[in-house]
């Protein structure tokens, strides 16, 4: 079934699949620290899901990371990630097998973590 196009209140449409994606990042421990693309544009080149093995067996390696939360020491985190046709997709592992080099040192940046 292809996802559909939602009216938000603010006017912008979204696929129907990035509000489920949204949800299952949502029930992320509550302690975790989220940025999303919007807070990080200018300041990351690179954000793309890494070809780890966990990314490549769900098919999110090298797709764009639209949000991401994390534990607060940086090990595991949740993402969403746009897919091929425009909808939104959902994964989570070690910060190191979803997360770009540029959107770790960010949540490190943010967690006041040393690089490590």
């Amino acid at each position: 079934m292809a996802a559909k196009l939602i009216r938000m209140p603010s006017g912008r449409t979204i696929q129907s699949s990035c509000i489920g994606a949204g949800l299952a990042l949502a029930s992320a421990p509550k302690d975790n620290v989220a940025l999303s693309d919007v807070n990080l544009a200018g300041l990351v080149e690179d954000s793309a899901v890494p070809h780890s093995e966990l990314a490549i067996h769900v098919s999110a390696a090298g797709r764009e990371i639209i949000k991401a939360s994390c534990d607060r020491q940086l090990r595991y985190c949740h993402i969403v990630y746009e897919k091929p046709t425009g909808e939104c997709g959902y994964t989570h592992g070690l910060a190191g097998e979803v997360l770009s080099d540029d959107w770790r040192k960010q949540f490190r940046d943010l967690l006041g973590l040393k690089e490590g």
